[in-house]
């Protein structure tokens, strides 16, 4: 079993939602985001991904 403070968070885009909107509200850095996500920067996402915003 993983314990609850190393299970990762998830987190639904809204519409109009950007990833720096996400990382803003949850005190984390972009790229630290990105990573967590392998998210190619140039890229982004579409709203209604589903995305870890904790390790």
């Amino acid at each position: 079993m993983i314990p609850e403070s190393e299970k990762p968070i998830l987190y639904k885009m809204k519409r109009k939602e950007s990833l720096i909107d996400i990382a803003k509200a949850n005190d984390i850095p972009l790229n630290d985001l990105l990573a967590f996500n392998n998210i190619d920067p140039d890229k982004g996402l579409p709203p209604g991904s589903i995305i870890r915003i904790s390790k």
